[in-house]
């Protein structure tokens, strides 16, 4: 039974520590690995040999010059990122009524 026990217990902390990685909002502050993709020169056909020039081709856009921050600090000193959505506003009360005189 003991062997059960420590099964059980490990699949607890295991599925503990996959909640709790999902849980951060911080991943977006560091470099992402996209972000250290390096830019390689076009192909170019041997000698001797044309390549053909496809319209339906994919271009690469120029990189920017400044980059873009994936994600913020807060006010609280946590992370927001682009692809979390804004909290959404509080619906305020309506104002009352006065008494028609």
């Amino acid at each position: 039974m003991p062997r059960a026990a420590a099964f059980n217990a490990v699949i607890a902390l295991g599925s503990l520590m996959l909640l709790g990685a999902c849980g951060t909002n911080s991943y977006c502050l560091t470099e992402q690995d996209y972000q250290k993709a390096r830019v390689v020169p076009e192909l170019r056909s041997a000698e001797g040999l044309t390549m053909p020039n496809s319209p339906s081709a994919l271009r690469l856009p120029p990189a920017p010059g400044a980059g873009q921050p994936f994600g913020v600090e807060d006010e609280e000193g946590a992370g927001v990122c682009l692809d979390k959505p804004p909290a959404m506003a509080q619906p305020t009360a309506p104002a009352e009524a006065k008494p028609a005189t």
